[in-house]
């Protein structure tokens, strides 16, 4: 890439915090996600890195004990997982105990380099944190962030 950034740093992990630790862990490793690195802090709360398969984690805290965390209701905040078969994946969420945010839909994403067919669906997760499920149909999504540090999506 032609980023000076990526020169210097490679992303590594997002984090969330989840209100019941131990149903999202089922949850996400339900999902495929396997438990990276495990641990618990001086005060209690457990944590821990799931890995992805390609490269970034995705790190999970304990919520405090007496709090419990507000996700806004809107999809700024997601974490996204590209997959093969979306379908499946929203409905393996949902069964896995997720809520129906936006069920599956076709997306043509119009960049300046090409168009993009895309199927995406939105849940949210046990602790209402929106998860993006997406499948970059025929395209690499590797290949699309080499356009992204020079060209305007």
């Amino acid at each position: 890439m032609n980023s000076k950034i990526t020169d210097q740093f490679v992303f590594h992990h997002t984090s969330f915090t989840a209100n019941d630790f131990f149903k999202s862990l089922e949850f996400y490793k339900g999902l495929g996600l396997e438990v990276y690195i495990y641990w618990v802090r001086k005060d209690g709360t457990h944590n821990c890195f799931f890995d992805t398969g390609n490269g970034p984690f995705l790190e999970m805290h304990q919520a405090p004990e007496g709090t419990t965390v507000e996700y806004r209701d809107d999809e700024s905040f997601h974490i996204c997982l590209h997959t093969d078969d979306v379908d499946k994946i929203y409905d393996r969420a949902l069964k896995l105990g997720a809520t129906s945010h936006r069920a599956p839909f076709n997306n043509l994403l119009h960049c300046s380099h090409a168009v993009l067919d895309t199927r995406v669906a939105y849940v949210r997760g046990l602790s209402g944190e929106f998860i993006e499920i997406i499948n970059w149909a025929g395209y690499d999504f590797r290949d699309y962030l080499k356009f992204v540090t020079t060209e305007e999506c």
